[in-house]
């Protein structure tokens, strides 16, 4: 049986590589639609789960029969890897036996949707990605955010449907008031995936406009018209999302970029970015104002109620409870939800109030508090609700001071691996991985506002983006000295 599995390993291998491909089409584009509905938890298994769980097998399947799973004790990144997804288990444990402040289902099924997404990582490090695996990674890439782009496009303007809710997928259609999300969990979800994907076509873009401006090919010229059509109609998707952290993460990212490839005329894109934002409306250019007017000047009207009635229900808070009056109205004529004396009287305003209130007044403060119960382990895995808007302080609160620890040394070796490459490198390389290191930044910069590392769809794209990178380029090292 081991002979015969060694004999058709290529052939195995090659079956990987196109399971990963389809998993890079599959999990960002299928829509949030629940598989196997799960009792008492707010979340359900999707069909993505079982389709990355088989990968999952069948990849160390793979390893086993290849002995590439030696490799993998050698390597640094995976162990601490490992030792992130134990601090995490033993956190669990313990608040599951000893603290009692998670439930089993709820615990089990964090922690495992973490080992899921942190997969993404190694399942491309398992395989040889040749030039010709690496071309068709990066073009199934870009054909996933065109298609992306042109679903949003289509629900803000062809009433394509939009699937809401956490993980229990219910059909509606954008109202007037709301944002596109086209495949993905929400706004936010979308914006950040569409941060990451800019910053590389960017990139790409300005490494052929150069071999352009060099060759005079007209081949050149079609990719740098095709480059140009996806990098404007993923900005402006961006754009309509208004989501305020991507596009400030945006601008972080393509700072770095022009940092990284050490062209001072590249500063222009980040200038030229916040100009059009701000010289055409847009709800994104209304929020950045808002934000400015509420969060920074502190400056707005100030709602009273005007009769007995509306200071009772005031007093509830409730977003889903309306209260009925002339005064509390959006731009779009929506009627504000319920609302409390001294909040903004403007929509538009209370949106970005509450926004930043409910941040620093509920959920980063529970964090800090589960954080404090156990300062070493946290209080496990799921234990400050679905959200904490704030990645880093969930993190401290859910696995305690060292999982935070294991954590960011783990970003930080990957960012001192790329860092070291993007040393190395020459031409094209450099390009892509001056790309990879600017949407880190970003990435992590989003992490300060939005637990991206929990959304399935982006964290997943995010790792698996890092793990190419890291096989594409690490298959030269492997071949000279046997690592990983």
């Amino acid at each position: 049986m081991l002979r015969f599995m060694q004999r058709y390993l290529r052939v195995f291998e090659e079956f990987l590589f196109w399971g990963l491909v389809f998993l890079l089409v599959f999990v960002p584009l299928y829509q949030r639609f629940p598989f196997v509905e799960l009792k008492n938890l707010p979340v359900a298994i999707r069909l993505e789960d079982l389709l990355i769980l088989f990968y999952f097998l069948f990849w160390c399947f793979y390893l086993f029969f290849s002995n590439r799973w030696k490799l993998f004790l050698k390597n640094k990144l995976f162990l601490l890897a490992l030792f992130f997804l134990f601090v995490g288990f033993v956190s669990s444990f313990s608040a599951l036996f000893l603290k009692g402040t998670v439930s089993f289902g709820q615990v089990v099924f964090h922690f495992l949707r973490r080992v899921e997404l942190l997969s993404f990582l190694f399942f491309p490090l398992a395989l040889k990605f040749n030039k010709r695996r690496f071309s068709v990674f990066v073009f199934t890439f870009l054909l996933v955010v065109l298609v992306s782009n042109f679903y949003a496009f289509g629900q803000k303007f062809l009433r394509f449907p939009v699937i809401t809710g956490i993980s229990k997928g219910r059909i509606s259609y954008l109202g007037v008031a709301d944002r596109v999300n086209s495949t993905f969990a929400g706004h936010y979800d979308l914006a950040v995936f569409l941060m990451m994907s800019i910053i590389l076509i960017l990139s790409f873009l300005i490494f052929v406009f150069g071999k352009w401006f060099k060759n005079r090919k007209p081949v050149y010229l079609a990719y740098i018209f095709a480059l140009a059509f996806l990098f404007c109609f993923s900005l402006y998707v961006l754009v309509i999302t208004a989501a305020r952290l991507s596009f400030a993460a945006l601008f972080v990212g393509v700072f770095a970029l022009t940092i990284f490839l050490r062209k001072k005329y590249l500063l222009f894109f980040p200038v030229l970015f916040v100009l059009l934002v701000f010289l055409f409306p847009s709800k994104l250019r209304e929020r950045l104002i808002l934000t400015f007017v509420v969060n920074i000047k502190k400056e707005w009207r100030a709602y009273q109620p005007v009769n007995e009635i509306q200071e009772k229900r005031s007093q509830l808070n409730i977003p889903t409870l309306p209260v009925y009056h002339e005064r509390v109205k959006s731009r779009e004529g929506v009627e504000a939800p319920d609302i409390s004396p001294g909040e903004p009287e403007d929509l538009g305003q209370l949106a970005v109030y509450r926004s930043l209130e409910i941040r620093t007044k509920k959920e980063w403060p529970r964090a800090v508090r589960a954080f404090l119960r156990d300062p070493l382990l946290g209080s496990g895995y799921s234990s400050i609700d679905l959200a904490t808007d704030n990645d880093f302080l969930r993190l401290i609160g859910e696995v305690g001071f060292l999982g935070f620890v294991s954590f960011m040394l783990l970003l930080f070796f990957i960012w001192r691996k790329l860092f070291v490459l993007w040393k190395e490198v020459k031409r094209f390389d450099k390009y892509y991985v001056s790309a990879i290191l600017s949407l880190f930044l970003a990435f992590v910069f989003n992490a300060i506002l939005i637990d991206v590392f929990e959304a399935t769809k982006v964290a997943s794209l995010f790792w698996l983006l890092i793990g190419v990178t890291f096989a594409y380029f690490d298959i030269r090292r492997e071949s000279k000295t046997g690592n990983l």
